[in-house]
């Protein structure tokens, strides 16, 4: 067998690795894609579930007449306030944003976000105390009323989401300020320039032994086709 021959079938079994990566990267993409498709389908059906589920319990609502066994509970409104604020931030989200992001629109977009979540904890807390109010007046009278089931899943949900914004918010914020004492202390910058150095050396190491290894199986080829040709 010649080294022509070799390296010919060499080629060979290369183009069949690259037929197979290229047939499994199709394959993720197609999978990807299914799973987008599933999730907006699911997101827009849980959304128009929730709206009409959000305008029987208001119309449930407002034949109650719950002011007459509790006075002065504005838990209808706040439902009412609810659904419009969820709805609108729901299709703000949406909606695509044409052009490029500069500095200034990113941050009115934090700032903006911020706002949202501030405004949506105290949504939250509203929703509570009229849920408390006169020694859990709505529970005791409307705790069957389809008005009543709706206001404790919205309000859990939105308990719920915010518990976990909050959480997320936390993490980044102990994170970044973890990140700016050690970049801002001596003995941090001093560990993470060991932590670089340390991972540079592996690099390089890893990089030498590829090299050794690929140099072994060259002069290991080299040798089989010289003992052939003899």
């Amino acid at each position: 067998m010649t080294p022509d021959t070799m390296t010919k079938k060499h080629n060979t079994n290369t183009n069949r690795e690259k037929g197979k990566v290229s047939l499994v990267s199709v394959d993720c993409e197609l999978c990807c894609v299914c799973l987008m498709i599933l999730f907006v389908l699911g997101l827009v059906i849980s959304s128009i579930t929730a709206f009409v589920v959000w305008i029987i319990a208001l119309i449930n609502g407002k034949n109650l007449i719950i002011t007459e066994k509790c006075t002065d509970n504005q838990l209808w409104e706040w439902l009412l306030v609810f659904g419009i604020v969820i709805f609108i931030l729901t299709g703000g989200n949406m909606k695509k944003q044409e052009g490029e992001d500069n500095y200034l629109l990113s941050c009115c977009k934090i700032f903006c976000n911020l706002t949202l979540i501030g405004s949506s904890i105290a949504l939250c807390w509203w929703g509570n105390e009229e849920l408390e109010k006169d020694n859990k007046c709505i529970k005791r009278n409307y705790d069957d009323s389809i008005f009543y089931k709706t206001v404790i899943v919205f309000w859990w949900f939105q308990f719920i989401t915010l518990c976990i914004i909050i959480s997320i918010l936390g993490i980044l914020i102990v994170g970044l300020v973890t990140y700016s004492v050690l970049i801002n202390c001596k003995c941090g910058r001093t560990l993470m320039d060991n932590m670089s150095k340390k991972k540079n050396n592996n690099s390089n190491d890893d990089l030498i032994e590829d090299i050794m290894n690929e140099t072994t199986n060259n002069t290991g080829q080299y040798s089989s086709s010289d003992l052939l040709e003899i």
